[in-house]
Formats: C-alpha cells, structure tokens, sequence
C-alpha cells in the first residue's frame, strides 16, 4: 500500500479521533497496527459482499 493513503487515512483518524480505517484493495487481506491505530486491508469483493 502505498504510504501516502496510509498516512491520509491515519490523519483523518487522529483528527475524527476513530481508532479504526480500512483500505479497500484489489487483493490484500491483512491487518496492521499503525502508530496505535488499526488498518484494515480488505479485497473489493469482501467488502461488497460484506465479508
């Protein structure tokens, strides 16, 4: 993922003070701990099918 996104979505975070993102991707699945806030990397089709 590319680190500009990474920190874009870790600003509006910390500035909406929401402890958890996700970024909707073509295939990663993971999650990843960022500077005390939660990731979330989810596939397209996951997230359209609400898995």
């Amino acid at each position: 993922m590319k680190d500009q996104e990474v920190g874009v979505l870790l600003e509006a975070m910390r500035k909406f003070r929401i402890p958890e993102g996700v970024i909707i991707t073509n295939e990663k699945d993971a999650v990843e701990n960022y500077r005390g806030a939660v990731i979330t990397y989810k596939p397209a089709w996951k997230f359209l099918l609400g898995i």
